[in-house]
């Protein structure tokens, strides 16, 4: 599977892997049916699947630095997509053991309230969970996310190495999607004011 015709998707895979959301934005949108049809495939379920659509995709960015060195995406992409699969179905099995404890009083939310937050709210939840970051998380964040630097660049600056800046990076995206979770946004909301 390839971007569109008139894309070479090497040179997509650079520009993200230097930080351009457009290029990401194209590659989401391109890949998106995929993951989704292959998440669905392994997990019969369309909340898992589209759970794993936004994972897939937030560890591309977090990793997109890496993307330059990847010679077939596509094989790239069938590979972490069914590696979270798996993850995401162990996971489920452990938590089944103890579903029968959590199940009494335990109401399912309703998504559609979730979809309908207005951008402001959203961001408002995103700040809150930047102010949740350690000070050299929140640093990382703001370089790299904020300022559009790469992990290099921002090493630089704050004189860490790059591979701590990644660490950093990781640990503060993780914890801003927890932030999210915990307050019943969805995935999707979040992605979407990531790459705003």
């Amino acid at each position: 599977m390839k971007i569109e015709k008139n894309i070479d998707e090497n040179e997509l895979l650079r520009r993200i892997s230097r930080g351009d959301q457009s290029a990401f934005g194209a590659l989401f949108k391109s890949y998106h049916p995929f993951v989704y049809a292959f998440g669905r495939r392994i997990t019969r379920s369309d909340e898992l699947a589209e759970e794993v659509v936004q994972d897939v995709f937030l560890k591309i960015w977090v990793d997109r630095e890496s993307l330059e060195k990847i010679d077939n995406f596509g094989a790239y992409l069938n590979r972490i997509v069914r590696n979270h699969c798996y993850n995401v179905l162990r996971k489920l099995a452990m938590e089944s053991r103890h579903a029968s404890l959590l199940s009494a009083g335990f109401d399912d939310t309703d998504d559609s309230t979730a979809q309908q937050l207005d951008y402001n709210d959203v961001n408002e939840v995103l700040e809150d969970a930047i102010q949740t970051l350690s000070t050299q998380q929140k640093n990382v964040y703001q370089l790299c996310h904020q300022r559009g630097l790469t992990y290099q660049e921002a090493s630089d600056e704050l004189g860490i190495s790059r591979q701590t800046v990644h660490a950093y990076m990781k640990d503060a995206l993780r914890k801003i999607r927890d932030h999210f979770r915990k307050h019943g946004i969805l995935y999707a909301v979040f992605i979407a004011v990531l790459f705003k």
